[in-house]
């Protein structure tokens, strides 16, 4: 991992992704993903660098920063046709298009 002070570290978000209610659905497809570290630190690195620093940073703002992440991981796994992120029951998860 790069010298960088993150918003959110980029292990944290691969961690939290996995705890997404649906993440099972992307998890056989993963293999296609170069490096799942490598994308979320591309993710941490890009909300990093947009947000002002005097700005907070709580649960709902991680909250899209996983699903602009789980997002990547779809597309990059080829999967954008067939899976979204989408907040049923007003929770982050992962579902079928």
């Amino acid at each position: 991992m790069r010298d960088m002070n993150y918003i959110v570290n980029p292990k944290t978000i691969v961690e939290r992704a996995k705890t997404i209610n649906g993440y099972e659905k992307i998890k056989p497809f993963l293999d296609k993903v170069n490096d799942v570290l490598l994308t979320a630190e591309g993710v941490a690195g890009e909300w990093t660098n947009d947000w002002d620093e005097d700005q907070g940073f709580g649960s709902s703002d991680t909250t899209f920063l996983i699903k602009d992440y789980i997002d990547c991981l779809i597309a990059e796994a080829g999967m954008w046709g067939q899976l979204k992120t989408a907040f049923p029951n007003g929770f982050l998860g992962i579902v079928e298009r």
